[in-house]
């Protein structure tokens, strides 16, 4: 319970450098930044249909220039494992950031906080989420096995353990 509050904590945090940062937008096109997105846009162009149909009539091949980290489509989702020590390390990068921020500081410096306080907030959202009582990593939502040994009771693990234990021609459906 109380990663909740921290985790509301962190996302007031996100916000105000969100809105220091300049604005992400899903084309991240600096002509077409509320344009229409290109499900299958080739590595190095921008995310923009229209820019990138126009560069495949004209054949114009080259790689565009890279876009900056303002321009991102999206704020970046730390990997799992989502544990104590690794908010804490978000927590870490997020001080070290602050401090050398000050009011004249560019766009990209505020963007690069906003990542990271975005980073920090998805593992405290992770941890303050309510967790079952099986334990089960593969299967963190399955259904208990009431009958079940304690610390074994998902239901998709014990299942698997049972098909698996059983003869191959008790498997197979008769006609």
């Amino acid at each position: 319970m109380e990663y909740d509050e921290l985790a509301d904590g962190i996302y007031g945090v996100f916000r105000v450098a969100s809105n220091l940062a300049p604005p992400k937008t899903p084309t991240g096109c600096r002509e077409h930044p509320r344009g229409a997105v290109d499900p299958v846009a080739p590595a190095g162009w921008s995310r923009c249909l229209l820019c990138n149909d126009r560069r495949r009539k004209t054949n114009q091949w080259a790689v565009p220039q890279p876009m900056s980290q303002a321009q991102a489509t999206a704020y970046p989702v730390p990997l799992p494992p989502y544990t104590y020590e690794g908010l804490r390390q978000h927590l870490r990068a997020v001080n070290d950031l602050v401090w050398t921020l000050d009011l004249t500081s560019p766009e990209e410096d505020f963007a690069t906080l906003a990542d990271a306080v975005y980073a920090a907030f998805v593992v405290c959202r992770e941890l303050a989420r309510p967790r079952r009582k099986a334990g089960c990593d593969r299967h963190p939502g399955a259904p208990l096995d009431p009958t079940a040994e304690p610390g074994q009771e998902c239901l998709f693990c014990i299942g698997a353990q049972r098909r698996s234990a059983a003869p191959s021609s008790a498997l197979r459906r008769r006609p």
